[in-house]
């Protein structure tokens, strides 16, 4: 289940981006996003809300960053 199907939100609750640990700081309803911050690091980032569950997940998945190709 993806938090997205559930408008429960809470930024005070313990959440997973794919296995990592990790805790909602803002969520855009509007457009679908959360901001989140890793529960061991102080890093930052913003990612679709589908993607947070409150499991952690092991799906096979690809970096995007892997489809770049060189541009010349």
């Amino acid at each position: 289940m993806n938090l997205f199907d559930n408008p429960q939100l809470d930024t005070r609750d313990m959440y997973f981006y794919i296995n990592q640990q990790v805790i909602i700081s803002r969520i855009f309803k509007e457009i679908h996003m959360v901001k989140v911050r890793y529960a061991n690091k102080p890093i930052e980032f913003i990612v679709d809300i589908n993607a947070i569950t409150k499991n952690p997940t092991t799906e096979v998945s690809i970096s995007i960053g892997l489809l770049e190709g060189d541009i010349k």
